[in-house]
């Protein structure tokens, strides 16, 4: 049931405002919160006066929510983290909508009962003109058939065209007064019919929205739910990236409203009892991984890139060229476990095909994984370089990135940017030394 009486909007304004049974203008912000609410365009009237006192519709819900006592389990179901994400959005409802239009239009494609009456009309007047001429006709063939004087049968003929004259005319304007009604009845259903597949267009428009929408609210859902997995989330909610998600569902929360909304507590009452979970964008090594790095636990993974395994540790002496592996261990052997999307990351990164990449040691993989946005980094420090010092600052260079713990691949990625930024070698002159003399 509408919680609305009445649908109205000014002349000079598209905002369409839900009149309350108590009174109330409600100003609807968008069509879906129009419709939602169980309005029809064709329900909307136009007011001449001002619409006094509105209120926005969002605002008008939120005073409306009442709160409702929540204690959310701290333990998060790990079967529900598998699950496929579930939308929100009415696919279905869209479709009826849209399924009632098309039925109009097939409606309208049909002529109307004014129509039909108005043709019939029409048909009457049309058919009485006809009959009323062949009389006339027929009363002068009459006359010029009588045995009398010609004089008296052109007066005859001439009374009788002059009398006849009069309810013409009476009878070619009821004509044309059907005939006008008709085409007006026709008119305003093409009008309506104009209107309904206007609708139907709209309708299709919708639903093609709401699905790119649902998709990709479905892969957002995707990535929180593989994010909760990844960093073993417990609390019934985590925040990453400055959006708040539903552990078991993955949906984000879009506002502090839509929270208190859905689960009848503020953000500030939920992180008092810690069932928000931060998730960082930089996460820290396993103890395997530190283990094998010989690093401290709570080194981050972008602050754990390109350094190699020491000699003694699991992985082997790491050779010049900052493998930093042996040839008889694998990255999970060093401790590194990887999801499937991190690894395409890194391959892409490489520019290897994923089973090529899988063969590189852990700490290569790790590098491509979370630290290759770094290679910006270097790059611009080499293009400073370059510019202040020209090619003075290339053999420097060189060295330095050779002596660094970088995977081989970008090492050579980094020199061939030296050269490539690098100015070009002046050309050999034909002139003698003492040419240049001053």
């Amino acid at each position: 049931m509408s919680d609305f009486t009445n649908y109205v909007k000014t002349a000079d304004s598209p905002t369409v405002y839900g009149q309350t049974s108590t009174g109330q203008n409600i100003a609807f912000e968008n069509q879906d919160q129009f419709l939602g609410s169980g309005g029809h365009f064709s329900q909307v009237q136009i007011s001449n006066s001002p619409i006094a006192n509105p209120v926005n519709y969002s605002q008008w819900i939120q005073s409306r929510t009442v709160p409702v006592s929540l204690n959310p389990s701290t333990t998060t179901n790990t079967n529900a983290l598998t699950a496929p994400p579930v939308t929100n959005s009415d696919i279905n409802s869209l479709l009826s909508q849209n399924q009632q239009f098309q039925q109009q239009v097939v409606g309208l494609m049909q002529p109307s009962a004014d129509e039909t009456a108005a043709a019939q009309q029409k048909n009457q007047a049309y058919n009485t003109l006809q009959n009323f001429d062949v009389s006339v006709e027929g009363g002068i063939k009459d006359i010029m058939n009588k045995p009398i004087p010609l004089e008296f049968q052109q007066g005859q003929q001439s009374a009788l065209t002059r009398d006849a004259a009069f309810t013409r005319s009476s009878l070619a304007r009821s004509l044309d007064a059907s005939v006008n009604n008709l085409q007006a009845v026709q008119q305003n259903r093409q009008q309506l019919l104009q209107a309904a597949q206007q609708q139907v267009q709209f309708g299709q428009q919708n639903i093609a929205t709401k699905l790119q929408l649902d998709q990709v609210q479905r892969q957002e859902q995707a990535a929180a739910l593989a994010t909760a997995m990844d960093n073993n989330i417990q609390s019934p909610f985590f925040l990453v990236g400055g959006t708040v998600y539903s552990t078991p569902t993955g949906q984000p929360f879009t506002s502090e409203a839509d929270f208190l909304k859905k689960t009848g507590m503020t953000l500030a009452a939920a992180n008092a009892k810690n069932l928000i979970q931060t998730v960082s964008n930089d996460p820290l090594l396993t103890p395997a991984q530190a283990k094998s790095l010989g690093v401290p636990y709570g080194t981050t993974q972008s602050q754990a890139f390109g350094i190699t395994a020491p000699s003694g540790r699991s992985g082997g002496g790491s050779s010049g060229g900052g493998s930093g592996s042996g040839s008889g261990t694998t990255p999970e052997d060093q401790g590194f476990h990887f999801t499937a999307s991190q690894l395409n990351k890194g391959a892409l990164n490489s520019k290897m095909t994923v089973n090529d990449f899988k063969r590189l040691p852990g700490v290569d993989q790790n590098f491509y994984i979370n630290g290759y946005s770094q290679v910006d980094k270097f790059k611009k420090v080499i293009a400073e370089e370059i510019a202040s010092q020209g090619r003075d600052a290339i053999g420097a260079l060189r060295d330095e990135i050779d002596n660094s713990n970088l995977p081989q691949q970008v090492k050579e990625e980094l020199k061939n940017y030296v050269e490539q930024t690098a100015p070009s070698a002046p050309a050999p002159s034909n002139k003698q030394w003492w040419q240049f003399w001053k």
